[in-house]
């Protein structure tokens, strides 16, 4: 057991147990570089994810490298049993793990401020430091394979220095982005090809073997380019080729110059051919000065640079919305009949939305000056105009199409909001409302030679601010309310009125039979005195008389009379009916 101890503790002491640490040490430091770069964007939204996610691909297929030589040492040295599934496991597993990192970071955010891209870009410069040691200890110790340690520098320095530049302005390096995120996937790829081939390949001896999770494209990684005789050394040794003697190799080294540059001038001559799809059109530009616009099709030019192509569209249709000058309206996914409406199809507008500007319209109140706030979601359908002179316009005239359409429309509704309070706004007919709008903008538009066309404005919605929709809905129940309570006073007055009118009829009715009646009995008893003045004129005493009579009779109807007059003859007796006339009723 003493002498186990005392050759683990020699073998540990000697050169190849410091070796075999520090390729330890070198895989383990990988892996846990990469778990950072890894967790990182799912802390932070911000950050380049691309970037990140590349660079930590490619530091576990350094760590599967560094791993599988280890394997191989340490078989070697007798440590270990040599075993065939852990070379391709390594190479398979490693290289499907960096190609899924990669691939699902791809459609990644792209949004990052210039703080973040400087200091992301400054880590990974500062992360390279340490693998350019290793990697200058890798290749003078011949440890392992030093190829993949200089792509890790290559991916680890091209982001470092596309970042510091994107974020300093320079937007245009943010097309080497997939380019390196690109190289990982090939190596990834190779990768995984190694592991599935050395499934079905014989093992190779241990002294010549060499790890499968190794990258020949990483081999062409150097500052100086591949001398031929050590490419020939190199196939002589694999394949038995010798490549010296035979003549075709001669052949291609004669003619490579002139089939070189009878290459180089086609290509030269092909820049001047241009196919144009139904959706563009060109501007032909001989040394600096448009001649022409191309319409679609497949044109021959003089080439590049005398003659140059400005791709300039052809009807194509933009969506333009003035809230956001970043968004885009297209969905991922058209939602189907069946699925939930999505977010952008909310149309209330009690919440804020993406889209929508906020503008000022003048008060209605009578107290003084004031202003309201309105909120508008409109959009503007745009294209470049469909003759040579517009298409001309716009790729000579303006540098953004978009921003100057925004910034026209911006300005023609600050003056016709400015005009108009809230609830004629409101109240307005919206396609006058956008007519107007779109023959304003199209004017000025006009009026700096742009050559855009507004073919159509839309109006989502108008609408007083989010924030006032409670106090808004309030004012428009109140009103409702007050409405409501209009119209009941008003039925009630009337029906108070109609019953007042009727009272009146009535009593107009009644006061004028009354006043009928008393007038009839007024001419009855004028009629009655006008006969009995007669007759009190034409006989007097029998007149008196026979009232006299009819009186008493009236006053005494049960009394049995006896009129004795001394005055009265019997020769002049008169004679008295007495007999009672009146209709008798039966007992």
């Amino acid at each position: 057991m003493d002498q186990h101890q005392g050759q683990a503790e020699q073998q540990a002491g000697s050169p190849a147990g410091r070796h075999d640490a520090l390729l330890f040490y070198a895989m383990l430091g990988f892996v846990l570089a990469a778990l950072p770069l890894l967790g990182v964007p799912l802390v932070l939204r911000t950050v380049p994810v691309l970037a990140l996610s590349s660079v930590a691909g490619v530091l576990l297929l350094t760590a599967a490298n560094i791993a599988a030589t280890l394997l191989l040492v340490q078989a070697r040295a007798g440590c270990i049993r040599r075993r065939a599934w852990p070379q391709p496991a390594l190479a398979i597993g490693a290289g499907c793990l960096a190609a899924l990192i990669v691939l699902s970071a791809w459609h990644g955010p792209a949004s990052s401020s210039s703080t973040m891209l400087l200091a992301t870009g400054g880590v990974l410069l500062g992360l390279a430091f340490p693998v350019l040691v290793l990697e200058r200890s890798f290749a003078d110790a011949a440890l392992a394979d030093a190829a993949i340690l200089r792509a890790v520098l290559l991916v680890q320095a091209g982001f470092g220095l596309a970042l510091i530049l994107q974020g300093s302005g320079v937007t245009t390096v943010a097309l080497l982005h997939p380019v390196l995120a690109g190289c990982v996937l090939l190596l990834a790829t190779e990768y995984g090809i190694r592991g599935i081939a050395s499934l079905f390949l014989p093992p190779p001896d241990l002294a010549t073997a060499r790890p499968v999770a190794r990258s020949a494209l990483a081999g062409w990684i150097r500052l100086r380019p591949p001398r031929l005789a050590a490419v020939k050394q190199a196939i002589s040794q694999r394949w038995g080729l010798d490549l010296s003697r035979g003549w075709a190799l001669r052949f291609v080294g004669r003619a490579l110059l002139p089939v070189g540059l009878l290459l180089a001038l086609l290509g030269w001559g092909l820049t001047g051919l241009i196919a144009l799809p139904l959706d563009q059109r060109a501007i032909f530009d001989r040394l600096g000065r448009p001649v022409a616009v191309l319409g679609p099709g497949l044109h021959l030019l003089p080439p590049w640079p005398i003659g140059i192509a400005r791709r300039v569209e052809h009807g194509v249709l933009h969506e333009l919305a003035l809230g956001e000058p970043d968004r885009g309206r297209r969905l991922a996914a058209l939602p189907s009949a069946e699925d939930p409406p999505p977010q952008s199809a909310d149309r209330l507008w009690d919440r804020p939305h993406a889209g929508e500007t906020t503008y000022l319209v003048a008060s209605s109140a009578t107290s003084g000056q004031g202003f309201q706030r309105v909120d508008v979601d409109l959009r503007l359908i745009t294209r470049v105009g469909l003759s040579d002179q517009a298409a001309l316009q716009a790729a000579y005239g303006v540098a953004n199409p978009d921003a100057l359409v925004r910034a026209t429309a911006g300005c023609i509704l600050v003056s016709y909001f400015s005009a108009r309070t809230l609830a004629g706004v409101l109240g307005e007919d919206r396609q006058s409302f956008t007519e107007t709008i779109r023959a304003a903008v199209q004017q000025e538009l006009d009026r700096l030679d742009s050559g855009i066309e507004i073919v159509a404005v839309v109006t989502e919605a108008i609408h007083p601010p989010p924030e006032t929709a409670d106090a808004w809905h309030n004012v428009q129940s109140a009103g409702i309310r007050a409405h409501v309570a209009v119209a009941d006073e008003q039925g009630a007055a009337a029906k108070t009125a109609a019953a007042a009118r009727t009272t009146v009829a009535g009593l107009t009715g009644a006061a004028t039979a009354d006043a009928a009646e008393a007038v009839a009995k007024a001419n009855a008893d004028a009629t009655l005195f006008a006969a009995d003045t007669a007759a009190n004129a034409a006989n007097s005493q029998a007149f008196q008389l026979e009232r006299w009579l009819a009186r008493l009779r009236v006053a005494l109807p049960r009394a049995q009379l006896l009129v004795l007059d001394h005055r009265l003859a019997g020769a002049e007796a008169p004679t008295l009916d007495l007999r009672d006339l009146a209709p008798r009723t039966p007992p």
